[in-house]
């Protein structure tokens, strides 16, 4: 990757990830059995640092790189994972009288301490980079989670699944991009513009 940014003239660079899958080995809820195993080089299988770790230093480095290389980094802070939500699950069980209008709801949720703790450890190596102005964030929560994070707000979907937005979830999120394809530069603070 990094060869191939190097044929470009440096401009904004947006990272975009679901950086919990990173930091801990694997999805959650509906995506549990999903796994990300890093590894550093050099290190035998099964000695490596703890996986947060790892990508702590490797986002730090990459950071460091691409400012290096001339870029404006941005990041992307994952969308909340409504961990068992699936639209097209809970429709179909809803048709069949196979669930409550009372579960679903519940179903469309995330839990606040479950979903703090999930987010914990990326963002313990997200946010160092934000405060230190070297990444500028764009923060998609506080327009997914105006009160409490939820697949549907004000009688809208806005998730497909437990991560994957629709297009009402997508048009919520569009002018958080606009300082970034418009040309701004960071705001050196590393806050949402």
């Amino acid at each position: 990757m990094l060869d191939g940014l190097g044929t470009l003239a440096p401009g904004r660079l947006l990272l975009v990830g679901r950086w919990s899958y990173y930091a801990e080995g694997a999805g959650v809820g509906r995506d549990a059995h999903n796994t990300i195993d890093l590894g550093a080089r050099g290190i035998p299988p099964g000695e490596s640092p703890d996986q947060a770790a790892l990508f702590g230093v490797a986002l730090g480095d990459t950071v460091a790189t691409l400012r290096e290389m001339g870029w404006d980094v941005w990041l992307f802070r994952q969308v909340p994972e409504i961990a068992d939500y699936d639209s097209r699950d809970v429709a179909r069980r809803l048709a069949h009288g196979r669930m409550s209008a009372a579960e679903a709801s519940a179903l469309t949720f995330a839990n606040p301490e479950r979903l703090a703790s999930r987010v914990a450890r990326a963002e313990a190596a997200i946010m160092p980079l934000v405060t230190s102005g070297a990444v500028t964030l764009i923060d998609p929560w506080p327009d997914l989670c105006p009160e409490r994070c939820g697949a549907l707000q004000a009688g809208e979907g806005l998730y497909f699944d437990n991560n994957h937005l629709t297009n009402a979830g997508a048009l919520r999120l569009r002018d958080l991009f606009r300082p970034f394809l418009d040309g701004g530069a960071g705001n050196g603070t590393g806050a949402s513009e």
